[in-house]
């Protein structure tokens, strides 16, 4: 089998048609591999992603499945993958991926489904809204890595996707809403909250507000989170989010070995 490497190319037919394929939507975390990572195609059938080393994408046309399996093991082989991470609902690459020996661990919990919850009420001198050009400073000045830099935080504002939580006059959280794919519906969301303001319930107060405007609006408000993260877990649970699905690590024995 011949393979060529294409630096951020990816085959746009058959990209469409994997997201197409998926019974849920793409996770955000993964998206963002994707686009950094690099393409491998083996003509006009089949294609995959790696991420440094991790393999995080692989698709092949209905009729060329087995093709997949082969490209999977060849890029094990020629060492430019030790490790696939697979959403658990991706049965393609996932059935190439458990082709062989490995070790299967959970890295995040996938929400991909919500259920009305009652709408926490809001203390005395609080205030959820869209955020301005003004907050930006403010949300810096807590961001504990949460934002790479003040261009991605002016990214969400200026795609309306960047909303605060005042509190008597003070920015204690802000939370985010992003396409996952351009075009799409299926939105992605995040909370942070400022360290001296966590564990008194913010981050709940915050998410549910995010995921109802999204909701009012005909989108679908998704997201993940790490699964040693248990708090994270706890707010989104807490604000109607429901995790029936996982993103996977898939380590092939003979590299632990």
């Amino acid at each position: 089998m011949t393979i060529v490497l294409e630096k951020s190319v990816k085959p746009s037919r058959l990209r469409a048609e994997y997201l197409s394929s998926l019974a849920e939507p793409q996770e955000y975390f993964v998206e963002l591999m994707v686009q950094q990572g690099i393409t491998v195609t083996c003509d006009d059938t089949t294609y995959a992603v790696i991420h440094n080393d991790n393999l995080v994408e692989l698709y092949c046309t209905e009729l060329s499945t087995e093709r997949g399996v082969k490209l999977l093991h060849q890029l094990f082989d020629d060492r430019l993958i030790s490790t696939v991470l697979c959403k658990s609902y991706d049965s393609q690459l996932l059935n190439a991926a458990l082709s062989r020996d490995a070790k299967v661990s959970t890295v995040a919990y996938l929400f991909r489904r919500t259920v009305a919850v009652p709408r926490p009420a809001l203390d005395a001198g609080m205030l959820f809204r869209a955020a301005v050009i003004t907050d930006v400073e403010a949300i810096m000045a807590f961001n504990d890595g949460f934002f790479e830099s003040v261009d991605e935080l002016s990214g969400y504002l200026n795609r309306d996707g960047l909303f605060v939580l005042e509190w008597h006059e003070e920015i204690v959280a802000c939370g985010t809403g992003t396409a996952v794919v351009p075009g799409e519906r299926d939105i992605d969301v995040g909370v942070l909250v400022s360290v001296k303001h966590r564990n008194h319930g913010l981050g709940h107060v915050v998410v549910h507000a995010v995921k109802e405007h999204y909701l009012a609006r005909g989108f679908r408000p998704i997201c993940g989170c790490a699964v040693r993260n248990l708090a994270s877990k706890r707010v989104l649970e807490k604000a109607g989010f429901i995790s029936e699905h996982r993103l996977l690590s898939i380590q092939y024995e003979s590299v632990l070995s």
